[in-house]
């Protein structure tokens, strides 16, 4: 299934994300809590730098909830963040103007590796 899950508050991040996989034949889901992840999802985007989504505990549980692939984005990479939040579960991190630039082969790799058998 080609939908996304966004942990994203800001609304102008958002739209850009979310624009930015429709056009790639993505379904995106705004998420606001844990318990509505579940294996649907081909992957799972998080605002690293909101203060709801973007700490350890909250990827650690998104990650144990289920073993969906996890991108993080914060504005700023600094590398002892980078290192905890890959340590809890976050599988890549990037910044939010690269993740933009990036979005449609990030995704279409992600994708065509979680529904290989």
């Amino acid at each position: 299934m080609k939908i996304t899950a966004l942990f994203v508050s800001d609304f102008q991040k958002g739209t850009q994300i979310s624009e930015k996989l429709i056009a790639i034949d993505f379904q995106v889901k705004f998420v606001e809590k844990i318990d509505d992840i579940s294996d649907k999802y081909a992957f799972v985007i998080i605002d690293l730098d909101d203060k709801n989504f973007g700490n350890k505990n909250f990827v650690k549980n998104v990650k144990s909830k289920s073993n969906i692939f996890i991108i993080g984005y914060m504005n700023s990479l600094k590398k002892h963040s980078v290192d905890s939040f890959k340590k809890n579960g976050c599988d890549l991190i990037l910044s939010g103007s690269s993740l933009l630039k990036n979005i449609e082969s990030l995704t279409h790799e992600i994708y065509n590796k979680s529904s290989q058998p």
